[in-house]
């Protein structure tokens, strides 16, 4: 049951691996230390939240099926590496750490933040400062995937590069994106880099199909392509910085510093809810199953079945 607590709320993150059951990080408002979350679930049959607490700050979270179990979990990543498991009744929550990952943790390399987290095939993969791939190749086995890209921790600032996401159609097929029009691309065997058509801070990857990919940035870029086609920005907006990316029916839904839009294939549009007030608060979306959720720092609502709702927390005045 979600109780009403003494500090406000503010959200980060959204995976939404199940259509009525998005996990949803935030962090306390009061609680100056960085060191802190709570991920919540919305449960829309009780049409209630419940959380679990982390001892950090979560930068991504997805969802795990792991090939040998008949559920899946939900997996959260810090941006020191620590790796948190939970999420489901037949398994207890448990942590792992990234080996030499991060900044401050002990043992930490100090490459830069662990920023991108996506199970591919059977496994997962993270990602982060200067180049920073892992591949977890078992119970509290990260092992390192970057030889080629990998930069030093005395890299200059001005050649430092720093991903942000990766994702990929299968573990022949991934994508990393990153700062500075930085696309990269494994093959199973090798990193290569792919050529953007402009310098973009880019974030967010969605893989649509295999010959489909998405990724967002900044300066308005909406890239779509692949590794055998190029890839080419189809936004025809400059000015927004678009932050998530996700398909439901036949719009693609992006969160921007300036709201939801939608792009149709021709026209990039203001996604218009008749909430109100309407919802311009958003830095995530996910889409499950036809149900598209969309998350800002305080505001979150969802279409389902041609609806939009826009759902209460607790914690948090409600926006009215």
């Amino acid at each position: 049951m979600t109780h009403k607590h003494s500090s406000s709320i503010t959200f980060t993150c959204i995976h939404v691996g199940w259509p009525d059951y998005p996990a949803i990080s935030s962090i306390i408002d009061s609680v100056k230390e960085e060191d802190h979350a709570r991920v919540w679930a919305y449960d829309d049959l009780q049409n209630d939240w419940e959380y679990s607490s982390m001892n950090f700050n979560v930068s991504a979270i997805t969802k795990y099926k792991d090939p040998q179990k008949e559920y899946s979990i939900i997996v959260c990543l810090s941006n020191e590496g620590n790796v948190r498991f939970f999420g489901n009744d037949e398994a207890e929550p448990f942590e792992e750490k990234i080996p030499k990952s991060g900044v401050f943790s002990k043992g930490a390399e100090g490459l830069g933040y662990m920023t991108g987290l996506n199970q591919i095939g059977d496994h997962l993969y993270a990602c982060g400062g200067r180049c920073q791939v892992y591949k977890r190749q078992g119970p509290k086995k990260w092992i390192k995937m970057d030889e080629g890209i990998r930069q030093k921790v005395d890299t200059p600032i001005e050649d430092c590069r720093h991903l942000s996401d990766i994702n990929g159609p299968s573990e022949t097929e991934i994508y990393a994106s990153g700062d500075h029009g930085t696309v990269l691309f494994w093959d199973g065997g090798k990193w290569s880099p792919v050529e953007c058509p402009n310098y973009a801070d880019l974030g967010q990857i969605y893989v649509e199909s295999p010959d489909i990919i998405w990724i967002v940035g900044s300066d308005g870029t909406l890239l779509k392509g692949n590794i055998r086609e190029g890839f080419f920005n189809v936004s025809p907006l400059k000015e927004l910085v678009f932050t998530g990316v996700a398909k439901c029916g036949d719009l693609l839904y992006l969160s921007s510093d300036h709201g939801l839009y939608g792009w149709d294939g021709k026209n990039m549009k203001r996604v218009k809810t008749g909430l109100k007030p309407e919802h311009t608060d958003t830095h995530s979306v996910g889409c499950k199953d036809g149900v598209l959720w969309s998350v800002g720092r305080k505001d979150v609502v969802r279409l389902k079945d041609g609806k939009w709702t826009r759902i209460d927390h607790a914690d948090n005045p409600p926006i009215r």
